[in-house]
């Protein structure tokens, strides 16, 4: 039997633990109610899912979780900075236990699916783009879209990044509204990702090239598309399309699942706070490199 308690809102994530039978969910721990408790209740625990927002208050709560030697699922791991990541990283290690990170964009189905068709990318196209809404003044369009994007390259590509590129302008509002980056890996692939929050219509479809076929994920049909030359030389046309229905799996489901299955084999099959951490260092590289441009 694992024990798994929730740190925070338990709401999205109780009913998809009350799926698996040998899962026994051991409450919640709110430090407004019952601070004075955590240790004890960590003390009766396997693992934790952690769903606050990442001040400095909850991160001691993580901190004091990854120190009792307890799992981690972090519904939020974006709101955790690098200064407090890495420390939180070398606790886990010294405490051998495992921290997962909870991305959307790691957890959809159709980014799954698609890394088992994956050979070698050779260019993969990235597009987002929504229609405009009153954003909020502090967060960019790299860090509220291209940000989910930017985690499908990383876990696609299992190389280093040698180069980025970047351009970006504030056009509705006061932080950047339309952004573009061309990041350029150590094993030649290279990715050219796009996002715009004051588009006219909705779109979200990435595209990976490899050698003989590319794929088209496209994101708000859920459906993924594989073209490919046509084996026959008579045919009418010479590309040929598979379409592939993808099934439409909750994120929420497929990180509980993830966490409870690399609780069980002590070793973390789901996605890392490490690749957390590097989604956002790309994201301030991005940032960086538009700010720059926009001083000249």
């Amino acid at each position: 039997m694992v024990r798994i308690g929730i740190a925070g809102d338990a709401q999205p994530f109780l009913s998809e633990l009350n799926k698996h039978k040998h899962v026994q969910y051991a409450g919640t721990f709110n430090p407004s109610v019952n601070s004075s408790e955590l240790l004890p209740w960590l003390n009766s625990l396997d693992g934790v899912i952690f769903t606050f927002p990442m001040s400095d208050s909850y991160t001691d709560i993580l901190e004091e979780i990854v120190r009792s030697g307890r799992h981690s699922l972090l519904t939020n791991p974006y709101t955790l900075t690098q200064h407090k990541t890495n420390p939180v990283l070398k606790m886990a290690r010294e405490s051998n236990v495992i921290c997962m990170a909870g991305s959307e964009a790691f957890y959809n189905p159709l980014v799954r699916y698609t890394k088992n068709e994956m050979k070698l990318p050779l260019f993969i196209e990235a597009q987002q783009l929504k229609p405009f809404q009153q954003p909020d003044e502090k967060i960019d369009v790299v860090r509220s879209l291209m940000l989910e994007d930017i985690v499908t390259v990383l876990q696609i590509v299992n190389s280093e990044i040698k180069y980025i590129s970047a351009s970006g302008v504030k056009v509705l509002s006061d932080t950047i509204d339309i952004a573009n980056a061309r990041i350029e890996f150590t094993n030649g692939t290279l990715a050219n990702l796009t996002s715009s929050r004051i588009a006219q219509k909705e779109l979200h479809l990435t595209r990976v090239f490899q050698k003989d076929c590319y794929h088209v994920l496209n994101f708000l049909s859920n459906q993924v598309d594989k073209v490919f030359l046509a084996s026959s030389p008579a045919a009418v046309h010479p590309l040929q399309t598979e379409t592939t229905q993808v099934e439409k799996v909750m994120p929420e489901e497929v990180m509980v699942s993830d966490f409870i299955h690399s609780i069980s084999l002590q070793q973390n099959v789901g996605m890392s706070l490490d690749l957390s951490r590097k989604a956002l260092e790309v994201c301030d590289l991005i940032l960086k490199k538009i700010n720059f441009l926009g001083d000249e």
